[in-house]
Formats: C-alpha cells, structure tokens, sequence
C-alpha cells in the first residue's frame, strides 16, 4: 500500500514539473536536434558527445503527439514512471515488499532524479536501460533462461547507444556477474556470447565513440578539477542535492526518512507483509543502492582526461 501511495504521489508531482517552460542551454540542443530531419539529425550527433538514440526516441514522440516543449520532457518523464511500475511489480515479486517500498522512496525523494525527470535530455531513459538491464542480469544469472540472456543483451545495447556512461554500467554490470559466477560455467559462456553481441551491436557506432572520445580528451572542455577527498564526497552526495540551494535540508530530509523507516521498520513489515528472511531484504537493497551509482567508484587513472564528470557519473 505504501508502495502505491508513494508510486502515485511520485507520478503526480514529478509530472507537474513537466510543463514548466523554462530550459537550458543542453535542453536547447536537444530542441535543435529533434527539429532536423532523420538524416542530419543522424549527421549532427556524430559530432556531438552523446550517442544518437535518445534524439530518435523523442524526435518519434514530436511527430506522433506534436512539437511542445511539455512533450519532449514528458518523453524524460516516461522511463521514470516505468521504472515506478518495474519497482512495483518485478522488484517487489523478486526482492519483498520492503525493497520495492525503500526503492520507491528512493526513487520519489532523490532530488537529482526529481530534476532530471523534466529535463529535455537523454539521463533518465540511460538510466530505464541500465535499471531494467540489471533486473534481468540478476534473473539471467539466476534462471540461465535463453531468453533473458538475450532481452539483457537487447536492453545493454540500449543503454550503450542513450550515453557512454550507461554502457561503461552496464560493462561492470557483466564482470560483476562474470566474477561472482565464474565457478558456473554455463553462466560465464552466457556472459561472453553476451558480450559478443553487444561489441557486434555497436560497431556501427564504435568509430564515431572513439572519435569522439579522442575529441574530449584534446580538449577537455567539461574536465573538472582532479580528484580530491572533497571531489569524492561531492560524487557521493550528488544525487542527492539539486540546483536550487536548498540540497543541504533535502540531504537531511532523505537521510531522516531512512532512518524512520529502519526505526519503524517491524511496524511497517506488519502493514506490508513478510518477507523470506531480514537477509534476503537487506542484500537485495545493498544491490540496488550500491549498483545504481557503480560508475563512480572505477579507479580514475585509467580513464582519459575529461571523462571524470560528476553529472554524468
């Protein structure tokens, strides 16, 4: 029930944001893009630094319900409410009743997610892809079903044309299960066929990504200072603070509403049922909480210079 409540509220409240008029300079590119024509739209985001797909799914949405700035950010807002919907079906028949409410919460208060749910780019559908494609990795590994190898091969090759962080998540992803399964031999063969498809998958974009990368690395135009232990915490918090100056009491607030449902938690388990056993719960919200931002942790000396960027990661 709780789920729900924080389902519909997250829907209705986040959605409202969708029709503010007010954007900025990246949100006008995305306006420029979805405006050309197929061709030159395909054209202008090889020269660009993210890969093509989210224009295509948003310029499809323009010409199916019209050209409004409320319908491309409505069309940021979608990956948002499936990922409410797979939370509360996948995750709660997967991983109990308490995972899926945390995870809701989570996903209602975040106010990086909250401010990224109306913007007219590509975050938010990268991070449906990586989200699903780590629900069915888990199932895959579990299962060793055919066809969920072959659906997270599918939703791994989405995430890696929507942005290049979502395809380095989704490739720590595979070597985490690729480690943790190594002893299974039919899951490690899973894996590589995966791989296989997945680096087939994206040849046709391989050229245009490293030239890309090479172009960041010359000229580093959005490389931050280097990394300090005041860089680090600022990768840590940052999902959790937003653009408006109030960051610190909604910090304060997230922490306070965990800490509440962990003190009343034997009260809440009574409201939204049992589950197998407290371990189940806790590895399963250790999963979601520590694999949803993976990104940040990679050692920074192996990535070229002005990859390290904290919006993106």
């Amino acid at each position: 029930m709780e789920s729900n409540i924080f389902l519909l509220a997250g829907c209705l409240v986040h959605g409202l944001f969708c029709f503010g008029q007010t954007i900025w300079l990246d949100e006008a590119l995305t306006g420029t893009y979805i405006r050309m024509r197929w061709r030159e739209l395909l054209q202008f985001t090889t020269t660009d630094v993210h890969p093509p797909l989210y224009y295509f799914i948003v310029k499809l949405g323009i010409m199916l319900f019209g050209d409004h700035i409320y319908i491309v950010k409505l069309f940021s807002f979608l990956p948002y409410v499936m990922m409410l919907i797979m939370t509360a079906t996948k995750v709660r028949k997967e991983y109990g009743n308490r995972t899926a409410f945390l995870l809701t919460v989570l996903f209602c208060i975040t106010p990086c997610i909250i401010e990224r749910n109306a913007e007219m780019r590509m975050y938010q559908w990268a991070l449906f892809f990586v989200f699903t494609f780590m629900l069915y990795l888990y199932q895959a590994a579990r299962e060793n079903k055919l066809a969920h190898w072959l659906f997270c091969a599918a939703l791994g090759l989405l995430a890696a044309y929507t942005h290049y962080y979502a395809l380095v998540t989704v490739a720590i992803l595979y070597a985490i299960v690729f480690l943790t399964n190594w002893k299974k031999s039919s899951i490690r063969n899973r894996i590589l066929i995966n791989a296989g498809i997945s680096i087939v998958g994206y040849l046709p974009w391989l050229i245009v990504f490293l030239r890309q990368a090479k172009t960041i690395n010359e000229t580093g135009w959005w490389q931050e200072a280097g990394v300090t232990i005041s860089q680090i915490w600022n990768y840590i918090v940052f999902p959790f603070v937003d653009r408006t100056g109030y960051e610190p009491y909604l910090f304060c607030i997230l922490l306070a509403c965990i800490v509440l449902y962990l003190v009343l938690k034997k009260e809440l388990h009574k409201v939204l049922g049992s589950v197998k056993s407290d371990s189940r719960y806790y590895a399963s919200s250790s999963k979601f909480l520590s694999r949803l931002d993976t990104v940040p942790e990679l050692d920074c000396s192996v990535l070229p210079e002005g990859s390290f960027y904290r919006t993106f990661l």
